[in-house]
C-alpha cells in the first residue's frame, strides 16, 4: 500500500533529518605522495567532531621526518602536512598505525602514490596498523573501492529519500524496473564523465539541486494526483539521476582515485554504489509486502488522512532545510 511507503519516508526522514548531510563520507585521510625518489610528501586530514581527541597516525620507524610539519585550520577539518624520507621499496611492506583509533570515532582512509606503479588506497576502521602491500593488484582495487560505494550509498540519506519517494510513485513492476534502470544508468553516465574530467559542474549548486529534487517529489506524494513524475518516471529518474552522479563524483573526489588502476577504482566504487542501492530498494519491496500481508489484512486498517500526509510533509521539510542550507553554502 502507497501509505507503507509515507511512513518508512517518516521513518528515514526522522532518522536522517538530525544529520543534514549527504553524499558524505567524511572519513580521516592520510595521504603519503612520491614526490622525488626516497621522499614522500605526507597530507594527515582529520574532520572536526565533537569531543573527538587528537589523533595522529604513527608511520614505519624507517620513514624519517623532514622538517617541521605545516598545520592549516579549515572550517571543516585540521591538515597536517610534512615530508618524510623513505625508499619506494622499503615502505611496501611497511606498517601504519592509528593509536586511539575506534570504530565509533571515525574510519581513515589510507592512500599511498608512488612515482611508478598504480597507487593504493585502503579503509582503516577500529584500532590495529594496516600494512601496505608489496604490489597492489586490480581485484584488491575493486574490492576496496566496492567497500566504499557501499558506504556512500547508505550514508547518502538524500540519496535515499530520493529513490525512496521515486519507488512509491510508480505504479507496477515493469515501471519500477525501468524506473531505477534509468536512474542509475544515468548517474554512472555522469559519475564516469566527471572521474574522468570530461564534465565537471561546481559541488555547490549540484547538491541544492539534489535536494529540490526530493523536494519536488515530496510535493507530488502530498498533492497525491499524476503528475509529471508518475506520468514519466523513467525520464524524472533519468534525468535527476544524471545530477546525482555528479554527487557521487564530488564524494569520489575526496576519496581519490590510484593514477595507475583508475579504471579498477571506478568500476568498484560505481558497483558498491548500485549494489548499496540494489539491496536498499530489494529491502523496502520485502517490508512492503510484509506490510501487506501482516498488517492491511487486520480488521479496522485505515489507510487516509493525516496518517498518509505527515511523513511526506516531514520528507518535504527536510528537503527544504537541505535547499536552503545548501544555497547559503554557496560561495
Amino acid at each position: 500500500m502507497k501509505w507503507f511507503g509515507f511512513w518508512v519516508i517518516g521513518v528515514l526522514t526522522a532518522i536522517f533529518s538530525p544529520c543534514g548531510i549527504a553524499h558524505e563520507l567524511r572519513p580521516a585521510y592520510l595521504e603519503l605522495r612520491e614526490v622525488v625518489p626516497g621522499e614522500f610528501a605526507v597530507t594527515w586530514r582529520t574532520p572536526y567532531k565533537a569531543g573527538q581527541p587528537a589523533l595522529l597516525p604513527e608511520l614505519p620507524e624507517i620513514c624519517r621526518q623532514r622538517g617541521p610539519a605545516q598545520v592549516e585550520q579549515r572550517p571543516d577539518a585540521s591538515v597536517h602536512r610534512w615530508r618524510i624520507a623513505v625508499s619506494a621499496v622499503a615502505l611496501r611492506g611497511a606498517v601504519i598505525e592509528f593509536p586511539g583509533l575506534t570504530p565509533e570515532l571515525m574510519d581513515v582512509l589510507v592512500r599511498v602514490v608512488w612515482r611508478e606503479g598504480p597507487g593504493w588506497t585502503s579503509v582503516v576502521r577500529g584500532a590495529g596498523g594496516l600494512r601496505i602491500p608489496y604490489q597492489p593488484t586490480a581485484r584488491s582495487t575493486v574490492s576496496r573501492y566496492m567497500v566504499l560505494g557501499v558506504e556512500h550509498i547508505w550514508f547518502g540519506f538524500d540519496h535515499l529519500l530520493f529513490v525512496l519517494g521515486l519507488l512509491w510513485i510508480v505504479r507496477g513492476w515493469q515501471r519500477l524496473v525501468g524506473t531505477v534502470t534509468a536512474f542509475t544508468l544515468a548517474h554512472s553516465i555522469t559519475l564516469t564523465l566527471a572521474v574522468t574530467g570530461s564534465m565537471r559542474l561546481s559541488a555547490a549548486p549540484v547538491e541544492a539541486v539534489i535536494a529540490l529534487s526530493i523536494l519536488l517529489l515530496a510535493c507530488e506524494l502530498a498533492r497525491n494526483t499524476r503528475g509529471l513524475t508518475s506520468r514519466h518516471t523513467w525520464l524524472v529518474g533519468f534525468g535527476f539521476g544524471l545530477l546525482h552522479g555528479f554527487g557521487f563524483a564530488g564524494a569520489l573526489a575526496e576519496v581519490g582515485l590510484p593514477s595507475g588502476a583508475m579504471f579498477w577504482a571506478l568500476a568498484g566504487f560505481n558497483l558498491g554504489v548500485e549494489f548499496g542501492q540494489l539491496v536498499f530498494v530489494l529491502a523496502l519491496v520485502f517490508c512492503r509486502l510484509m506490510w501487506r500481508h501482516w498488517v492491511v489484512r487486520s480488521d479496522g486498517w485505515r489507510s487516509d488522512g493525516w496518517f498518509v500526509q505527515l511523513p511526506v510533509y516531514g520528507m518535504g521539510t527536510v528537503a527544504a532545510f537541505w535547499f536552503f542550507e545548501r544555497l547559503a553554502a554557496f560561495p
